[in-house]
């Protein structure tokens, strides 16, 4: 692979291995699969909540919400077992089906004045469930398609990607609730997983065989949790991973709640405010993209994790 210098004398491989990743036509897909489904979450997760203070006038049940939306990930390390079971593809296609049913369903509801808080718990358990298995199923395949030296680069434009939507999605989201009214978001989100799906079903992918005996999921599991524990570097990144979602994202169920009954502000500005930060998402995965090398990545995560 060919390199250039940098002034600090370490090679710069964003020119050379960038346009190799946005040639590949198959990585394009996945990524652009990605775009969708991060950008409809953050604008589902304006929407819901705030519909469902309308419907229920309880921050309660609003955290509830959030706690159905994000529980399925409790299991996902069943559903990286499964992966390795049934192709990959087929799993991609099913999600994204899934989501697209559960936003049309919304719409429908909604526009029909038939909606009910119900209705937001069982979609936003079934979308948890899709998004969930983002990792080991839509990752896992661009980790695949890619040269193993392009798999940091790739991550590095997903997650920039990814954060480019976390302003997008609730920006959008509270424009279409404060104008069109929260059927719009839900039509769009609908059509865009649709979207979504053809390009997925587009997708030439075959899942590498395994040369390992398959074994139980039970099996897998344990010998999952096995290296885990045998593995340091794994062990600080799940420490720090369950310390941050469980008392540093928590703010984000209540952050709508606040917006609308503390500083009564409008759904436009509410969006924008759950946009702001996605700049800071944004601009930190960018610099990640640009200026990191892959053993700075552990040293990078750590060091973010505590700022925040």
């Amino acid at each position: 692979m060919n390199t250039l210098p940098t002034p600090n004398g370490r090679p710069n491989i964003l020119p050379s291995v960038a346009p190799k990743l946005i040639k590949n036509g198959q990585f394009l897909r996945l990524w652009s699969i990605g775009w969708v489904t991060s950008s409809m979450m953050w604008l589902e997760m304006l929407i819901v909540p705030l519909l469902t203070l309308e419907l229920t006038d309880s921050p309660f049940l609003v955290s509830l919400v959030f706690f159905l939306r994000f529980v399925p990930m409790l299991f996902g390390f069943g559903l990286g077992v499964l992966s390795e079971r049934i192709n990959r593809k087929h799993l991609l296609t099913s999600g994204l089906i899934v989501q697209a049913a559960t936003a049309l369903t919304w719409a429908l509801l909604a526009v029909t004045g038939s909606i009910e808080f119900w209705h937001l718990a069982v979609g936003s358990f079934l979308i948890g469930i899709v998004m969930t298995s983002d990792f080991p199923v839509r990752r896992t395949m661009m980790g695949e398609i890619v040269a193993r030296s392009q798999i940091g680069r790739a991550m590095s434009l997903e997650m920039t990607s990814s954060s480019f939507f976390r302003i997008l999605g609730p920006f959008t989201g509270g424009v279409l609730l404060g104008t069109v009214g929260a059927y719009g978001g839900f039509l769009l989100a609908a059509l865009l997983y649709l979207a979504g799906l053809i390009i997925a079903v587009s997708t030439n992918y075959l899942q590498p065989l395994s040369t390992e005996r398959y074994t139980s999921p039970k099996t897998q599991m344990t010998q999952g949790i096995n290296y885990i524990r045998r593995n340091e570097i794994i062990i600080g990144t799940l420490v720090v991973t369950l310390v941050v979602n469980a008392f540093g994202f928590s703010y984000m169920s209540q952050q709508p709640v606040v917006a609308r009954q503390v500083l009564e502000v409008s759904d436009v500005l509410i969006g924008v405010l759950q946009s702001v930060e996605g700049v800071g998402m944004f601009l930190g995965a960018a610099l990640v993209t640009i200026f990191a090398r892959p053993h700075q990545y552990i040293r990078i995560y750590m060091g973010s994790s505590l700022l925040y």
